[in-house]
C-alpha cells in the first residue's frame, strides 16, 4: 500500500513540474510576443534534470508555429521524437545554430539549452528580435 502512495506521489509532483515548466514558458512567450519584454532566458544548472524544458518548448513551438533553436542534429532529432511521440505532429521547425547560419533573422526564437554564452550573444541574439528559452549555467 505504501509504494503505490509512494508511486502515485512521484507521478503527481513530476507532473506538477512539467506543468509548472510549461506554465512559466507560456506566461514569459505571450509577454515577449505581446512586447512587454524583449526575451527571457532561464538559467539552467546540472542539477534541473527531468524537469520538461524540451517538452514545454516543443509544445510552445507546436501551438505559436515558432522555431526552435537547437545545438546539434542530436538535439533537433530528440526534439522532433518527442513531437511525434507526445503531440503527433511532424510540423516542429527547428534550426541548428552552427558557423555557417549568419543571415538567417527571425522575429521569436526558442532557445534550447546547451549554447556556449559566446555562441549565444554572437549568433544567436543577433540573428533574432525576441527570443525565450534556457541558458546553461555550469
Amino acid at each position: 500500500m505504501l509504494l503505490k502512495i509512494s508511486k502515485w506521489f512521484s507521478n503527481t509532483s513530476q507532473w506538477f513540474r512539467y506543468k509548472a515548466t510549461y506554465c512559466e514558458m507560456k506566461y514569459y512567450l505571450k509577454r515577449v510576443k505581446h512586447g512587454k519584454e524583449v526575451q527571457w532566458m532561464k538559467p539552467v544548472y546540472s542539477y534541473m534534470r527531468n524537469i520538461g524544458k524540451s517538452y514545454s518548448l516543443v509544445k510552445l513551438a507546436l501551438k505559436y508555429n515558432l522555431p526552435i533553436a537547437v545545438p546539434t542534429q542530436v538535439h533537433r532529432g530528440y526534439l522532433e521524437r518527442i513531437a511525434k511521440q507526445e503531440f503527433n505532429s511532424n510540423k516542429l521547425k527547428t534550426v541548428v545554430i552552427n558557423g555557417c547560419c549568419r543571415g538567417k533573422r527571425f522575429e521569436t526564437l526558442l532557445i534550447e539549452e546547451g549554447f556556449s554564452v559566446d555562441i549565444l550573444y554572437k549568433v544567436i541574439f543577433p540573428m533574432c528580435k525576441n527570443r525565450i528559452g534556457y541558458i546553461s549555467l555550469n
